[in-house]
């Protein structure tokens, strides 16, 4: 019996019509795992050019640019996987405030709750 590398049916339930759905409305974010990946690419580019102009033009220009263009990019990475994990901590508040006001069933909890789902995500 020949068995295949890709298992369909996990798969398939990894890919619900809610997730679907969330990730066409941008409310699943994939940026954190393309930040990781960007990262490594623009580490290698990075050091690629500071070693290019290290041995090809000026030594000490290439060693700035190994040093503190890897650095520089670093800290915009980080920034940016720090931004995305801001809004996924928002976005799990905003979750967890709308499940206590469906259990709590008071006047203002109701107000708050009308107010929650007015938020765009």
């Amino acid at each position: 019996m020949s068995e295949s590398i890709i298992n369909f049916e996990k798969l398939k339930e990894s890919f619900t019509a809610e997730e679907v759905s969330n990730f066409f409305s941008f409310k699943s974010m994939v940026s954190n795992k393309l930040a990781k990946i960007s990262y490594v690419v623009g580490l290698i580019g990075v050091t690629l050019w500071g070693l290019g102009v290290m041995f090809n033009s000026s030594f000490i220009i290439g060693l700035l640019i190994l040093v503190f263009g890897n650095l520089f990019w670093r800290v915009s990475c980080e920034a940016m996987i720090v931004m995305f994990s801001i809004h996924e901590t928002l976005v799990s508040v905003l979750h967890t405030l709308k499940h206590q006001s469906e259990t709590n069933n008071s006047e203002e909890v109701e107000l708050e709750s009308n107010m929650i789902d007015n938020v765009d995500l």
